[in-house]
């Protein structure tokens, strides 16, 4: 069995597909499956993908008939992933030469860790390249309820969902349960809850603000759910996001009804 999987959802993606692809060539480890899935690009995203499989026997590619959106796409691939460690990479981002490779060490030799990220970095319309400061958080408190209490009052700039983590973190739950508006925002405070978050000196994750497809509302939630029709509601994420944190603290003495109460109030003011 391969040690890690990195999953790369796309849809339309011709612009950027390839420089990201070639990253992840260029990663030296050879225990690792890049598996893409498209959805129904009706570019040239889909030839890209393909020569990469014929070039390199880790890429495996997968077509939906119809674009699902990135938060589907990216719970389908997950299902399909038997690997200890596991990684979600935008298709128009990408990574510094060995970043997998310290990644994969840090977790393995660290059993504290459940997230190890390269120090990210934002890429503009040039390809010039800068320290995204709004990226980096210190989620490193040995408390697990003081980091999940973190993430939910700090998260905003979510790029360390492109992470490695451990996959036996989100083993006890649906992750088909958490394709809605900030889903990885809640992702992100369930790996929280089981360890801490490590980022890696000398290695990078370079991140492109989303804008080739467009930056409105209906072209966020076409990449998002695969519709411009479907409204993006802070009140579900809301909602699942409190019944994910009853799950986790059902067990804390109080049954987690300090922290329901609190995490409750803050989401609403952050989203409203």
């Amino acid at each position: 069995m391969k040690r890690a999987t990195v999953i790369i959802p796309f849809y339309n993606e011709e612009l950027h597909l390839e420089e990201c692809l070639d990253s992840l060539r260029r990663q030296s480890d050879q225990d690792l499956v890049f598996l893409m899935l498209d959805n129904a690009s009706e570019d040239k995203s889909g030839e890209i993908a393909k020569k990469f499989c014929k070039a390199d026997n880790r890429f495996a590619y997968i077509r939906h008939p119809r674009n699902i959106g990135a938060a589907l796409s990216c719970a389908y691939s997950y299902s399909l992933c038997d690997t200890e460690y596991v990684s979600f990479i935008g298709a128009h981002d990408f990574l510094s030469g060995s970043l997998v490779s310290a990644q994969l060490a840090l977790l393995d030799e660290s059993a504290h860790v459940s997230m190890a990220a390269g120090c990210p970095f934002t890429v503009d319309e040039s390809g010039g390249a800068k320290e995204r400061t709004t990226a980096l958080y210190d989620f490193s408190d040995t408390d697990p309820v003081q980091r999940y209490a973190k993430s939910v009052a700090m998260l905003c700039d979510c790029t360390i969902f492109q992470s490695m983590f451990r996959r036996a973190c989100l083993s006890h739950i649906d992750i088909m349960r958490y394709t809605v508006v900030h889903g990885d925002h809640i992702i992100i405070s369930q790996l929280l809850w089981h360890g801490t978050l490590a980022f890696l000196p000398g290695h990078h994750y370079f991140r492109r603000e989303y804008n080739s497809n467009g930056s409105g509302s209906a072209q966020r939630a076409e990449r998002i759910t695969g519709t411009t029709i479907l409204a993006l509601d802070n009140r579900d994420f809301i909602t699942t996001y409190l019944l994910s944190c009853q799950r986790l603290t059902k067990d804390l003495p109080d049954g987690g009804q300090q922290l329901l109460a609190w995490m409750k109030k803050t989401l609403e003011q952050r989203f409203p």
